[in-house]
């Protein structure tokens, strides 16, 4: 049976790390650009109902 503590162990760690990063940054970036899509749309609308 392979030792429980090693390199690949760290390789995982380092692995599940930027994986979790990557998610986190890729999840900004989408709510960030579905609140500017949101405010163009409610600007859009007021701009419409203001003619």
């Amino acid at each position: 049976m392979p030792p429980i503590a090693g390199q690949n162990n760290w390789s995982f760690v380092i692995a599940a790390y930027a994986i979790t990063w990557i998610t986190i940054i890729g999840y900004w970036v989408h709510v960030h650009r579905t609140l500017r899509d949101a405010q163009h749309d409610l600007d859009a609308a007021n701009a419409a109902g203001a003619k």
